[in-house]
């Protein structure tokens, strides 16, 4: 081929995203690596849109306790808010049951595994290989999922530009993050493992008690490390919200309390455990879409 065919078909080919040549086409698929000398695995969904070409906002999901990569996604429907945001969505794997969120329900096998690290690891592993918007990554975990997000919160500088917690605390980090960034709390009012004014819960399987405090509280504390200077509370449809605003870092907390909820993920796919255990399902509100709203809301500044 010569001419003007040619210029033409290179032009192309130099204008094509790196995600389409480099092993991340469209789809679900895990990907091996090694962190500290440590095999890892990570689960990838990969939007149709990353042929359109120009760059994806990158939700990092993670699991909770005894739950895995395919089941973060499929529990929080991030299929397919992956297809309609054209977002790349990638599920890290615990080495334990849960990750080392500072709980201890991962048991021996996390311990001393560093998984803030991790989860920087896979961000950079993702990046490598498909068009990421440096302004638009994000992080969300469930249950101890949701407990490891606020401990990488707490302890990692990586420009991650907001954090969402549903459906637990947070139980290591340190009191004075390095780099305050907007963060989302959400519970229901029924959530058996994490009541509404606190106190001891067993996690029989892996022979660990949490003392936790009230839900309130948590919210409040991070308020506190963020150094926000004002807050509001409102009441629509079920669900009480609190604001905090005026925080170190352009941050804000979001504290969102959702009535007759249990320790499920509303609007997705409720937890496997009988509701005596955890509390009841409901299918409203779409946390999916709060949770979008909310990241839409706080890319990073340019």
């Amino acid at each position: 081929m010569r001419g003007p065919a040619a210029l033409l078909l290179a032009a192309m080919l130099s204008a094509a995203p790196a995600a389409a040549h480099d092993g991340y086409g469209f789809g679900s698929k895990y990907y091996d690596m090694t962190v500290d000398g440590r095999p890892r695995r990570i689960f990838v969904n990969v939007p149709d849109a990353v042929f359109a070409g120009g760059k994806m906002p990158l939700i990092v999901a993670l699991h909770g306790t005894g739950s895995s990569p395919e089941g973060m996604v499929a529990a929080a429907n991030l299929y397919r808010l992956s297809a309609t945001a054209g977002a790349v969505v990638v599920a890290p794997q615990a080495v334990g049951a849960a990750f080392n969120d500072g709980s201890g329900r991962g048991g021996p096998a996390a311990d001393g595994v560093d998984d803030v690290r991790f989860i920087e690891a896979a961000i950079e592993e993702v990046r490598s290989h498909a068009p990421i918007d440096a302004q638009r990554i994000y992080l969300v975990g469930f249950s101890s999922g949701a407990a490891m997000a606020q401990r990488f919160l707490a302890d990692s500088t990586y420009p991650v530009a907001a954090v969402a917690a549903p459906a637990d605390g947070s139980y290591a980090g340190s009191d004075t993050p390095k780099r305050p960034r907007p963060l989302m709390l959400f519970w229901g009012t029924d959530d058996k493992l994490n009541p509404l004014g606190g106190g001891a819960v067993t996690y029989p399987q892996f022979k660990v008690t949490l003392q936790k405090p009230a839900l309130q509280e948590i919210a409040t504390r991070w308020a506190g490390r963020f150094g926000c200077t004002s807050d509001k509370i409102d009441y629509d449809q079920g669900i009480t919200t609190r604001v905090w605003t005026g925080c170190a870092g352009n941050a804000e907390v979001e504290f969102h309390l959702a009535d007759g909820l249990g320790h499920h993920w509303p609007g997705g796919r409720p937890t496997p455990i009988p509701a005596s255990a955890i509390g009841p399902y409901t299918d409203k509100p779409d946390l999916t879409a709060m949770i979008w709203r909310f990241f839409s809301r706080h890319p990073l500044p340019n």
